[in-house]
């Protein structure tokens, strides 16, 4: 659910301060690389109009 993926990634935000940027193009598309308790988390901004991105969330348990 969006509101899980938010509270997920905000908690992430707060705990885990360190993260990698990636594929970035100005105005049009970023990529984070987050990870926390055995979990990381790429966070894709993909533009969608004036002021709003689209958000794509992978999250990968780690072995």
């Amino acid at each position: 659910m969006p509101q899980d993926a938010y509270t997920y990634y905000s908690d992430l935000y707060a705990e885990a301060p360190s993260y990698v940027v990636s594929n970035e193009k100005v105005g049009e598309t970023m990529s984070i690389e987050r990870s926390k308790n055995g979990l990381s988390a790429v966070l894709q901004f993909l533009a969608d109009g004036e002021g709003k991105s689209k958000i794509i969330m992978e999250v990968v348990m780690l072995d």
